[in-house]
Parts: structure tokens; sequence; C-alpha cells
């Protein structure tokens, strides 16, 4: 049994993953509606803003020879930012036995890890893949999880050069951070971005913003302290603050 021929477009970008088909009588660019590979997709965010995504993942699909409803079956759930829908959405995929789950969201990847799920996993967003153990390193991922990371650690210094060279007179930063990005796992970015701001000979103040909700109230503290908001955020692991009103609010708070 060979898991050599599907390849998965996530996210704008490709990522090779093996999918065990052969041996089911399921071929690539053929299509057969009585035996079709199960991919589960399921996502942090709600259904509306996954949407976007997950018409660019069936795209690629598409155009890779892998079509839904002929060769392939897609398997949809949307945890709509809320932790507590997690349990169940991990229940139902496992007992489909998808070839492979398609996620986007941190929280997500680390649900079905800690259910123990052997079934190839690709996570489009990961900015820290090696702080929750979700692979052994870059060069050797082992395990069955793959996918794209940020690799925010490394950056963030150069993205805290940026903003002391745009705002003149610099002083203060607010860091906003969501601490159930990483679950049970030291955060490094958060680490890294707080030395970094330090090393530049600025105050850093790490704020948490788990849920939109605490965005508004976030950049209020910041305000009140007299932080100029350093605008990091974890997409889509941190569905609730993403979107245009992030981008908005932080815009509006840094003039």
């Amino acid at each position: 049994m060979r898991r050599r021929e599907f390849i998965t477009l996530l996210g704008g970008a490709a990522a090779a993953w093996p999918l065990a088909v052969a041996s089911q009588g399921i071929a690539y660019g053929a299509c057969n509606t009585d035996r079709r590979a199960r991919i589960a997709q399921v996502s942090f965010l709600g259904a509306a803003v996954a949407q976007t995504y997950h018409r660019a993942f069936r795209d690629g699909l598409s155009t890779l020879g892998w079509v839904e409803g002929c060769n392939i079956a897609v398997e949809q759930r949307f945890a709509e930012g809320e932790d507590e829908r997690l349990p169940a959405i991990v229940d139902e995929i496992l007992a489909i036995q998808p070839e492979v789950i398609a996620i986007d969201g941190a929280r997500v990847v680390h649900a079905f890890r800690a259910r123990g799920a052997p079934i190839p996993i690709v996570t489009t967003v990961a900015s820290d893949p090696i702080g929750p153990g979700f692979i052994a390193s870059f060069a050797r991922p082992g395990g069955n999880i793959t996918g794209l990371a940020f690799q925010d650690a490394e950056l963030i210094t150069k993205r805290a050069e940026l903003l002391k060279e745009l705002v003149p007179g610099l002083t203060r930063v607010a860091l906003l951070n969501d601490p159930g990005a990483r679950p049970g796992a030291p955060d490094r970015v958060a680490a890294a971005a707080e030395q970094a701001v330090r090393a530049l000979g600025l105050v850093p103040h790490m704020l948490d913003v788990r849920h939109a909700a605490e965005l508004a109230p976030a950049l209020e503290a910041a305000r009140a302290h007299g932080d100029k908001p350093y605008c990091r955020y974890h997409h889509p692991s941190s569905a609730p603050i993403a979107g245009r009103s992030l981008h908005k609010r932080c815009a509006s708070s840094c003039r």
C-alpha cells in the first residue's frame, strides 16, 4: 500500500503528504464514485471565515486530479472560535477515520494530538510547532504531523527593529499575545518578542488576547500605559482575534 499520490494545497502553498488510497482502488485523476479517499478539514475558525480558505483547498486538489464527489470525499468541521467544541469535533472525525486531516489552528492540532490520533495531519499554520511537541525539529519532524510554520521566533527581532524605525521616539511597546495558541507548552515566540524589544532599549508590555472581545480592552490598556501596540497575532490558531477588525483596531491605535 503506497502513500505517495496525494498532494494537498493549503493556504495557497503546496505541501506533499502521502495518502493511503492505492489499496482501496482509488486512482489519482480517475473518477470512482463507489470508493473515495476521505479527507477531513477541521478549522478553529467560523464557517463563514474559513470557506475562503477551503475553496482554495478544493480548487488546488481539483487541479491536482483530486475531485470532491469523484475520487475524494471531504468532511468539514468548524469550532467557531470556541475551545469547548473541539472534543466533540475530534470524536466525530476519528469515528470517520479519514486518510488525512487538514487543520488550521494550533488548538485543533493539540486536540487531536492529545487523543493520540495516528491519522496523518497537515496543518496550515503553526507559529511554533516545536514548542508544543507537534514535531521534533524542522529537519526531522517525525510523527504524523506536517505543514507550514511561520517561525515567528526567528522573525520577531526584525519585526521589532522595523517597528522602532517606523515610530520615532518609541519607548514602550505593547505585545498582543494569545496564550492559548500553544496549549501546555512554553511560549517561545512570546519570550523571543520580549527579548527582542528589550534588546532595542524598549520596554515591553505583554497583553493576553484570547478572543475578539478582549482585543479592544487590551488596546485601551496599552494606551493607558503609554504603549504603542505591536500587533503580533497567530492566524488562524487565534481565529477569534484575526481578520479585518484586528487590522483596523491596531492600525488606528498606532497612529
